[in-house]
């Protein structure tokens, strides 16, 4: 059963739709730009057989308030922290677009919070507010070097190896930094 909950936080009062059971592992699930907690209803019944979901509605959308000129990541950021802090327990971060975008800021600002993240569509463009974000330079050097790869018929498990051992910005692999 759905528990509609407010999250206050930086004086702003945001709206979440809590699913699942108390005590499972939580999934925070962030909507794109525009959308709301309804984008995820599909998904919740899917997750809530083993997980407590926490769908949020950013800052200005849904029945989150509305706060003038308080639109830009480190705001989005902000609110999908409170949300995981409503767990005990890191959290697994589900983001599409402007949420996808969050959810690799929040891994970055607050490792702490986040098990682990799925991003589907992330404008990762949008993540320039974010102090030396290796996770920007990472998918910068993939949508470079991925097309190359593909023209000359790379099989695609030998271009996740070759993916995988690439030097990220910070100096690790590619395949280091993301599975540290």
């Amino acid at each position: 059963m759905s528990e509609s909950v407010r999250i206050e936080h930086d004086g702003v009062s945001l709206h979440a739709v809590v699913d699942g059971p108390a005590e499972a592992p939580t999934v925070v699930l962030l909507h794109g730009i525009t959308s709301s907690v309804r984008t995820w209803e599909w998904l919740v019944p899917h997750l809530t057989r083993q997980y407590r979901t926490v769908r949020l509605d950013f800052r200005g959308h849904g029945q989150s308030d509305r706060t003038p000129g308080a639109y830009e990541m480190a705001g989005y950021v902000a609110d999908a922290a409170a949300a995981c802090r409503t767990s005990d327990a890191p959290c697994i971060v589900i983001g599409h677009s402007l949420g996808g975008a969050t959810a690799a800021g929040l891994s970055q600002r607050h490792p702490e919070l986040v098990r682990a993240a799925v991003l589907e569509d992330p404008p990762i463009g949008a993540l320039r507010s974010l102090e030396g974000n290796s996770l920007k330079d990472a998918f910068t050097l993939m949508r470079q070097s991925v097309p190359q790869l593909q023209a000359n018929n790379v099989p695609p498990d030998a271009l996740a190896g070759i993916l995988g051992s690439a030097p990220s910005a910070t100096g690790p692999t590619f395949a280091e930094f993301l599975h540290t």
